[in-house]
């Protein structure tokens, strides 16, 4: 739970690869959950947090939009390498697989960079 905690309250100052080996750790460990128990977050809800916990902190789906809304904000300030790429795409997939429903709640433009992620570059086509 203090690791969890951690990573969230610094979460802003993560760079990509740090942010991707965390966040696979915490899917792949099941410990998503764990958000549920963390006091509230400082940020007020927006409408995209509709159904989330009453405490107002992360659920597990929280937790992951939060993630890539960060990995949205890095890449955009720096497009991601292919090692970066290929990085977030393992977090992507197995987020995905094993959280299929929490996956399908995200918000749409959570869903677009993650769906952009797989895109093939039309340089290389």
């Amino acid at each position: 739970e203090l690791l969890f905690y951690r990573f969230f309250n610094k979460l802003e100052t993560f760079p990509v690869h740090p942010l991707t080996q965390a966040a696979w750790c915490l899917v792949e460990l099941d410990a998503l959950d764990l958000a549920e128990q963390l006091p509230p977050h400082p940020e007020p809800p927006t409408p995209e947090d509709a159904g989330n916990t009453s405490q107002g902190f992360p659920s597990g789906r929280e937790a992951m939009r939060r993630v890539f809304e960060r990995m949205q904000e890095l890449d955009a300030k720096e497009p991601l390498t292919p090692t970066q790429r290929g990085h977030v795409q393992q977090l992507i997939r197995a987020y995905r697989y094993r959280y299929e429903l929490d996956f399908g709640l995200l918000p749409p433009k959570v869903k677009s960079f993650c769906k952009a992620q797989f895109d093939v570059s039309t340089s290389l086509v």
